[in-house]
């Protein structure tokens, strides 16, 4: 064999060495990369979390389940719970806020939007009805007139006769109506709630229980004027 033959076996040997090794130093250097990279990834991810403001807190609201007319008695399907920002809550309603619970048997004052708190405020109550004056006392006037007692309003004033068209009390004025059937089934009168001067109560009572069993439809006249 000759020198020169000998002396070139070592040299490719150890390029058959650096090969491998060139790979596993570029492998390596790819997968430190990769590493730093997802790193960084994470660390950002992380400050972002950290300067994330924490939750508001919330507390439950009773709503309106669907859209609720003036005078309507609620159910416990009408009322859904849901959660607000307590900010809100104290706002819109502040303390005493009813729960969806308490409301059941309860009557609104006036109509409720789908999705509208139910608030003390919304409920009638002697304090929510509007309309009234020192002297006053509220009286529930039954009325078979459907048509009238659908386009009566709060603020209207209206005239009250008994049976005979005997006049009872002028322009007292209506607080809230009371659909029929909510008291005593489909068939019952719808009731007007109306604010009436102590001066008329005796006569307004008169007309109002001339009927079998005590009660009867009393006439309402709208005030157009």
């Amino acid at each position: 064999m000759s020198a020169r033959s000998r002396s070139s076996r070592p040299a490719r040997d150890e390029r058959a060495v650096s090969r491998p090794s060139r790979r596993e130093a570029t492998r390596r250097l790819r997968l430190r990369r990769v590493l730093t990279a997802a790193l960084a990834a994470l660390a950002v991810t992380a400050g972002l979390t950290a300067m994330r403001p924490a939750p508001e807190p919330t507390r439950p609201v009773p709503v309106a389940a669907r859209d609720l007319p003036a005078g309507h008695l609620l159910r416990a399907d009408d009322v859904e719970t849901v959660q607000w920002p307590a900010r809100l809550v104290e706002q819109v309603a502040g303390e005493g806020q009813p729960t969806a619970a308490s409301l059941a048997g309860r009557r609104v004052v006036g109509p409720v939007r789908d999705g509208e708190p139910v608030t003390t405020a919304r409920l009638l109550t002697p304090a929510t009805l509007p309309g009234t004056s020192a002297g006053d006392v509220v009286l529930s006037l039954p009325s078979d007139d459907a048509a009238l007692t659908e386009m009566l309003r709060p603020g209207d004033r209206v005239d009250v006769f008994d049976q005979q068209g005997t006049p009872a009390a002028r322009g007292v004025r209506v607080l809230a109506v009371v659909p029929a059937g909510d008291e005593a089934g489909p068939r019952a009168a719808a009731s007007v709630l109306v604010a009436v001067p102590r001066t008329y109560v005796g006569a307004v009572a008169s007309a109002r229980s001339g009927g079998p069993g005590g009660t009867a439809p009393v006439v309402l006249a709208l005030d157009a004027g």
